[in-house]
């Protein structure tokens, strides 16, 4: 028979019990409601118009019932990119973040990824039964492309190729309507999603995969404080949150194959593309001239010249804006001002016409001088980038 001493240290056990019990299942749960992070106007992905959210809102709605709980949504312009990511998903705001780039080290690993539930496609969309299985098909042909997007530069390695650059998808796809150009050559996803509501699927869409042009997404949640992304090094939470996710993406493969003909994504077999963004060539002699002749001891001479030609690529579109002239990657529509061929114009003189034309600039077609103002060092790096951009 228990005294009063007994069924005191028993009733404190068993509450003991109960409320580790509870505490153990709040920490393993599933966030109710699920906050979804998503672009108020991103369409075909997300958009706050209830009558047709989105792929992602109707993909994060059919995992949270599978999950059995309910969606909420933290409206947030996607456009900024990561910052997008470290202003909601990272400061707590959400739960979940569809479409993250399935990437090795994606933002320093504070962000945890699922396994990919898609891969998103540059496509090309052409005339009905249009076929296609290289990009040589398309010679003699007028391509519409956006301004800077790889599709550009892919087209731009192709002279048998006429490149009509647009600001808009919106205006790619009307254009190809009103037969301006041949074939259009755009972001899969909003090329699809136009073709199909606002041209009645009237195109051929063919998806493409190289590089730059194709990769996997995911679901993202935050991650480790340690910024370890392996499952072992999160805590139970959200090990427990990404299995669940996973599981439910597992089970819905129909509803989203469903839900991704919805919004006019194509299902046809990307043809590859094997082009180089950036090409390496033999000659990467730099001019006398140049602080760089100097020899300087590498341990690894390959890898410190694409380090170089990459940050060459960086200096000329980015840092001292020579793309805000002469076009992104040296691509422009007029021939005579292209720097892509100017081994053809200048042959074996490319270096020497680089480097005088750079030092002492072209005052009366408005290029100002530069020597003095770009360091060497950098002057050198954006011709070996140049010299992996020419064409034959």
């Amino acid at each position: 028979m228990l005294t009063l001493r007994g069924y005191i240290v028993f009733f404190l056990g068993f509450v003991l019990a109960c409320l580790s019990f509870s505490l153990a299942y709040a920490k393993d749960s599933i966030p109710s409601p699920l906050r979804v992070c998503a672009d108020p106007d991103n369409l075909p992905f997300s958009n706050e118009d209830p009558e047709r959210k989105g792929l992602y809102l109707d993909i994060a709605e059919l995992i949270a019932t599978k999950l059995g709980v309910q969606t909420e949504v933290f409206w947030w312009r996607t456009h900024s990119g990561k910052r997008a990511i470290r202003e909601t998903l990272l400061k707590g705001r959400c739960d979940i973040q569809l479409g993250v780039p399935f990437e090795p080290g994606f933002m320093a690993r504070r962000v945890a990824l699922t396994k990919p539930f898609l891969k998103l496609h540059y496509a090309i969309l052409g005339p009905p039964g249009m076929r296609l299985t290289k990009l040589a098909d398309l010679h003699g042909k007028k391509v519409g492309v956006l301004h800077n997007r790889p599709p550009q530069n892919v087209i731009a390695q192709h002279d048998q190729i006429t490149a009509q650059t647009y600001v808009k998808h919106q205006d790619v796809v009307t254009a190809l309507a009103e037969g301006e150009i041949d074939a259009a050559f755009l972001w899969g996803p909003v090329a699809g999603y136009y073709n199909k509501y606002q041209w009645h699927s009237q195109f051929e869409m063919i998806r493409t995969d190289g590089p730059q042009l194709g990769w996997p997404v995911a679901i993202g949640v935050k991650g480790s404080e340690t910024g370890l992304r392996h499952r072992q090094f999160l805590d139970s939470q959200t090990q427990f949150l990404l299995s669940s996710l996973e599981s439910a993406i597992d089970q819905l493969q129909d509803e989203i194959a469903s839900l991704k003909a919805k919004y006019g994504f194509s299902n046809s077999e990307p043809i590859f593309l094997d082009w180089l963004p950036v090409r390496l060539v033999a000659d990467t002699k730099p001019p006398a001239n140049s602080n760089a002749a100097q020899e300087q001891p590498q341990s690894d001479p390959v890898d410190q010249k694409t380090k170089d030609i990459v940050r060459g690529g960086k200096l000329f579109n980015g840092v001292y804006g020579c793309s805000h002239c002469h076009g992104p990657d040296g691509i422009i529509a007029q021939k005579n001002q292209d720097l892509r061929r100017l081994r053809k114009r200048y042959g074996e003189k490319f270096d020497e016409v680089f480097r005088t034309t750079v030092d002492n600039g072209r005052i009366s077609k408005g290029m100002p001088a530069w020597k003095g103002k770009i360091k060497d060092e950098d002057i050198e790096k954006i011709r070996l980038y140049l010299v992996t951009i020419q064409v034959d």
